[in-house]
Parts: C-alpha cells; sequence; structure tokens
C-alpha cells in the first residue's frame, strides 16, 4: 500500500536526507550539525539559499532548525525546563526584532489530537499585553506578548491568513510567532523532534490539505 502514497513531511532536515537518498545536487543547501551531550539535544540547522535549492528540496528559501531529543517524551520537568531555555534561545537568535512586542499564534483544532499542539502551547502561555494597554503596568523585563488562536476552517469558515492580517493590523506586533504540528516522515522523531524557521508556514502542507502561505510577506502591515 505504501506505493500508492507520497509520504509528506514539515521537516526540511528529512526533505534533505531525501534528497541525498536520490543522490540529488545540493548546491544552495547548507547543514550544519551540532551535538549537546550533556542535555542530550541534537540539532540541524539547514539553509537553503537560493531558489532552485528551494524548488529541489520543496521548502522556501530560509534557516530550518531541527531540535531532536530523544528523551522529551520523559515526564521530567527539569529536564522540560532545560531543553525550554535551549529553544528560547535558539527563538531569539532567530528574532529580527530583538525588542518590540510578540503575538504568537496557535495553529491547528483543539479537538483533535494530532493537530493541538498550538492551541495547548498558548493556553500555557504568560499574556502581558493587556498589563500594558489597560493598566500602564509591565514589568521591565517582560516582553508585550498577546496570543491568538484562529482554529481551522472547518470552524471558523476563514482562512487563518485572513484572520491574521485583521489581528495584526490593529495591534501591530514586532513579530509573529506561528505554532503548529508538524508531520514527519520518520516515526523515531515523532513527540520528539522540534522544528524553527524563518521561512513562514505553510499550514496543513503536510497532510496535503494545503491553506494560505503564513509568512513575512503575506502578514505584512508596514
Amino acid at each position: 500500500m505504501r506505493g500508492y502514497f507520497e509520504i509528506r513531511t514539515d521537516l526540511a532536515l528529512e526533505a534533505k536526507e531525501n534528497l541525498e537518498k536520490g543522490k540529488e545536487e545540493l548546491t544552495g543547501i547548507h547543514v550544519r550539525e551540532e551535538r549537546d551531550d550533556e542535555h542530550r539535544i541534537y540539532t540541524t540547522t539547514v539553509s537553503i539559499d537560493t531558489e532552485n535549492s528551494a524548488k529541489a528540496i520543496g521548502k522556501p528559501v530560509g534557516c530550518y532548525i531541527t531540535m531532536e531529543v530523544p528523551e522529551m517524551m520523559d515526564e521530567d520537568e527539569d529536564y522540560h525546563r532545560e531543553i525550554s531555555i535551549f529553544l528560547a534561545e535558539k527563538i531569539k537568535k532567530m528574532r529580527k526584532r530583538q525588542k518590540g512586542s510578540v503575538l504568537l499564534v496557535g495553529l491547528g483544532n483543539r479537538n483533535v489530537t494530532p493537530d493541538a499542539l498550538g492551541p495547548s502551547v498558548i493556553d500555557n502561555l504568560k499574556i502581558t499585553r493587556h498589563l500594558a494597554k489597560e493598566f500602564g503596568f509591565l514589568e521591565s523585563t517582560s516582553t508585550q506578548v498577546s496570543a491568538l488562536i484562529p482554529g481551522v476552517m472547518a470552524q471558523t469558515g476563514m482562512e487563518t491568513l485572513e484572520i491574521l492580517k485583521g489581528v495584526i493590523s490593529q495591534t501591530q506586533p514586532d513579530t509573529v510567532v506561528v505554532i503548529d504540528a508538524l508531520a514527519a516522515r520518520s516515526i523515531k522523531r515523532l513527540n520528539r523532534t522540534i522544528q524553527i524557521s524563518d521561512a513562514g508556514i505553510h499550514p496543513g502542507s503536510g497532510v496535503g490539505n494545503n491553506r494560505c502561505k503564513i509568512n513575512q510577506d503575506t502578514v505584512a502591515y508596514r
């Protein structure tokens, strides 16, 4: 049965591995690997530099950082905190504007377990924008954080991008972080892999249900 279906992936790392299996030329695609044996975190950075390489690998031009954490499924709060700190540092380095407000968007359907990551992350965030806007109070070390769970088209009748553009035009955040569950080819990467990218996201692409792309160009309000 496998031969009748195209196995999809949202991970640039797996797309790169697939190119290597086909012995295709990787010109314009650069890979850097890092091992943190102390925290058991293995990071691969895939940089896609040209439109030709983007077409070959099937991913937009940009930087894709994949963290593989084999023990992430363990119920160890201290270890999860270490992973969170490591991830936060990677996001900070990728963030183009180091200061300013942040809008976090949790994509997906909270009623469907494999698609509920985005809403679940938003449920556990500390939201601070209202403290500054309504009460004029915000800790000096804090960032104005707002959040949105736009749902899916079957729930709202609207494209996620349409909802996002409306909210962004009104709140004008300096940075938008979009969180979504990703499809992987390899079962060994399920529940233990995190990818972050500055190339935006194409909701539903991992399962062939393509929606409008969300990236810097499509959500820009300036």
